[in-house]
């Protein structure tokens, strides 16, 4: 307990940095291995290749565990419309969020937002090449989904005077509301990587099922790729400065308790040498007494400010200020006097 409350600070530190480093770890560690898998994924090719459905069903599992291949957006049967355009799509994700700022008890205003509706729209569909159509299953548990943004307004609320005193009194103010809407709209182009299997004769695309990640994004293979370096190299970097900073601390903490030690070991040694000159001191005069105990003679000299004025006892319990000058005290020597 003793050591815990002499580094307190420091294990503190310790502790947040043992978890940003976890986090950094982890973020490396999750676009390193989402690399790794979309540069191993089997690429197909729907515009060229004339034989794909042969191809998955001649495997010995009757599917492509992982491939990728580019496509076209079309939807199955009739597509979803926007509510705020005449733009039509597959996928539709629209949200109405409040946004309100609180105070807090110590006075402090702080954001907060809160959903007060949301809704997820989904149909069949399919992406389509010159000599093939592979369809898409469970789009919406894509662990990457790349939507476009249709409309992304915010409605501030208007109070009028006695409302923004009465919100001021209550503590909470609701900022205004935001109104979003994204879609997978037709006709766009979509890389996808996932697992393909056969099913009536038509060729499935699902989330894979041995746990790889299931994309289904507006970029490019390349691009993706340099996404996630990008994301591997931030990772490694936050990895790196987090896990020095942790043993930067770790050093420190162990510089401190050398020290501690050292001059721990020096008052014990100073101690028994005053003890040892105490008990041969016959008589002491009253100008050579302690001024804080008026017992023990004067036994040591307080730095920086140079006053011999305690003796060694009353110098270890006073080590915040001079009793003669109020200066910080730093260290102290012995003295003799003669």
């Amino acid at each position: 307990m003793e050591y815990i409350s002499q580094y307190s600070m420091e294990l503190i530190a310790l502790a947040v940095d043992a978890v940003l480093v976890g986090i950094s770890c982890h973020y490396y560690l999750k676009a390193r291995t989402t690399l790794d898998h979309i540069q191993t994924a089997i690429p197909l090719d729907l515009n060229t290749a004339k034989d794909i459905k042969n191809l998955v069903s001649s495997s010995p599992t009757s599917s492509i565990p992982y491939a990728t291949f580019k496509g076209t957006v079309s939807a199955v049967h009739e597509p979803i419309r926007s509510h705020h355009s005449d733009l039509k799509g597959v996928i539709q994700l629209s949200a109405l969020i409040e946004h309100r700022t609180s105070q807090l008890g110590s006075g402090l205003w702080v954001d907060r937002t809160q959903t007060l509706h949301s809704v997820s729209n989904s149909i069949p569909w399919s992406l389509k090449g010159t000599n093939a159509t592979v369809e898409v299953t469970d789009s919406l548990l894509a662990d990457i989904l790349h939507l476009q943004t249709i409309t992304d307004k915010f409605t501030p609320n208007n109070y009028s005077l006695g409302g923004a005193l009465a919100s001021w009194i209550a503590g909470e103010r609701v900022k205004g509301i935001q109104e979003s809407e994204r879609m997978l709209l037709e006709g766009t182009p979509v890389t996808a990587y996932g697992e393909v299997v056969t099913k009536d004769e038509a060729l499935i695309l699902q989330p894979p099922s041995n746990g790889k990640p299931f994309i289904l994004s507006t970029m490019s293979p390349l691009q993706l790729i340099r996404l996630f370096e990008q994301q591997q190299t931030r990772g490694k970097l936050l990895t790196i400065v987090t896990s020095s900073i942790g043993i930067a601390i770790i050093f420190y903490i162990a510089w401190k308790a050398v020290k501690k030690n050292r001059e721990k070991n020096r008052l014990r040694q100073l101690h028994e040498s005053v003890i040892r000159d105490r008990g041969s001191v016959e008589t002491t005069r009253e100008d050579q007494l302690c001024v804080v105990c008026l017992t023990n003679p004067k036994e040591v000299i307080l730095l920086p400010c140079g006053h011999v004025c305690t003796c060694l006892d009353c110098g270890i319990r006073i080590r915040e200020s001079c009793p003669v000058c109020r200066a910080r005290v730093s260290d102290m020597s012995r003295a003799f006097i003669s």
